[in-house]
């Protein structure tokens, strides 16, 4: 059974501690980008999925690598690098997320999608952070090349019915397709306002580079956190919310909420991360500059405001807010740095904005039990792992069984 409070720790432990790069790549990093990946392959095989198959193929993303926190993946040699890369998920996992066991499992498109996007992000991270060794990079580049063609070969055998050469598209499309923030770049500061009017957005290339935009750049801290694991950090405690106080979620608001957290703050690649003291006194001395700088975000980035706009209203709107503050709260507790004085105020005032948005929630719905939140604040922040009081100890699959079809992971075997 994995605790929640795991993936915290998995935003600050690496993918592959024991290959020489440029930069490092940690778990929750890997996790978020297979989660976007396998989304966005799914787009070109089989977009019709339902909620419970998004659901699970998410998960599937967000949880590869976990494993590693147990037993650190040591390097060893190119063959097993690309072996761990090519592998699809563990049956164990598997079972969980998708409900199916033994062969079933293997006829699953679903573990495809999520092979391919492993391999994906593997290939783009050695590409882009290399080795000090050029030869070693060719050979293990080689190596994930031949997994990605060979997964194809795999799926097309099992459910020859999909399009399963549209991930070939989908390789040239993140390796080598567009980048909207690099059209930005390259445009003189007289011309954006013509971008505005043109077809732009994040491409799923610009969205790889939420792993190299650093939050906290006014605060000195012990480690650093970048935007990607904030959001994949964020997604797994609002779905842990979620699931704790609105068990009877249906697979539509889960998808939404996770769909929502996992990329809340990506149009930051476009602004760069914001010092969220002057955002909130910007709110009060000049809210129309804000709605206004708001607004440009929005047209540069759409599909932002259409996330956001579906949890507007809902439960989800408070789970995706506390998470997305708790998450910052357990950045500054663990790792705040030698300014005391500075780590205090900011988790006080953190503290302060969780308890006005769980009174705000509680108002806005008070059929439901917003308390359980403030337990996981208090587990998350100050205990190594959960009590076992059974209404609080889930694992975190548990929130992906569909409302009855799946027997609860917390009675397998």
């Amino acid at each position: 059974m994995v605790d929640i409070k795991r993936f915290h720790q998995a935003q600050f432990t690496e993918q592959h501690p024991g290959l020489a790069h440029t930069h490092p790549q940690s778990i929750a990093c890997h996790g978020y980008m297979v989660a976007m990946l396998s989304e966005h392959l799914a787009s070109k095989v089989v977009p019709e999925l339902d909620y419970a198959e998004r659901n699970a193929l998410l998960h599937l993303g967000l949880h590869s690598g976990m494993h590693l926190l147990d037993s650190p993946a040591e390097w060893q040699d190119t063959q097993e690098f690309v072996h761990r890369a090519c592998s699809g998920p563990s049956q164990g996992l598997g079972e969980c997320v998708l409900g199916v066991s033994g062969q079933a499992l293997m006829r699953s498109p679903l573990v495809y999608l999520h092979r391919a996007a492993k391999i994906l992000d593997a290939i783009s991270y050695v590409r882009l952070n290399g080795t000090v060794n050029s030869q070693l990079q060719k050979s293990i580049i080689q190596g994930l090349f031949e997994g990605y063609a060979a997964n194809i070969a795999d799926a097309q055998q099992c459910c020859p019915e999909l399009a399963w050469r549209s991930l070939n598209n989908g390789l040239t499309e993140f390796l080598s397709g567009p980048s909207g923030l690099l059209l930005l770049d390259m445009n003189q500061p007289s011309d954006v306002k013509g971008l505005l009017g043109e077809a732009f957005g994040l491409t799923v290339k610009d969205m790889a580079r939420a792993q190299y935009l650093d939050r906290w750049h006014t605060v000195m801290t012990l480690k650093s956190q970048n935007l990607s694991s904030h959001q994949a950090g964020s997604t797994m405690l609002g779905l842990h919310m979620q699931a704790l106080v609105m068990p009877d979620a249906t697979d539509k608001q889960r998808w939404e909420l996770s769909d929502y957290l996992l990329t809340h703050d990506l149009d930051e690649l476009i602004s760069g991360d914001g010092n969220g003291a002057f955002r909130a006194y910007m709110r009060q001395v000049d809210p129309v500059v804000m709605e206004r700088t708001q607004g440009v975000l929005d047209r540069l980035y759409p599909e932002g405001k259409a996330k956001r706009e579906c949890v507007e209203g809902t439960p989800s709107k408070y789970f995706a807010k506390l998470a997305d503050i708790l998450d910052a709260s357990a950045f500054i507790h663990d790792f705040g740095g030698p300014d005391a004085e500075m780590q205090t105020a900011i988790s006080l005032k953190l503290d302060e904005f969780y308890d006005n948005t769980l009174a705000k929630a509680n108002a806005a719905f008070p059929s439901l039990d917003w308390s359980k939140c403030q337990q996981i604040r208090e587990q998350y922040l100050y205990r190594e792992s959960y009590s076992a009081d059974a209404a609080l100890k889930l694992g975190t699959f548990d929130m992906l069984q569909a409302d009855s079809d799946h027997q609860p992971i917390s009675q397998m075997g």
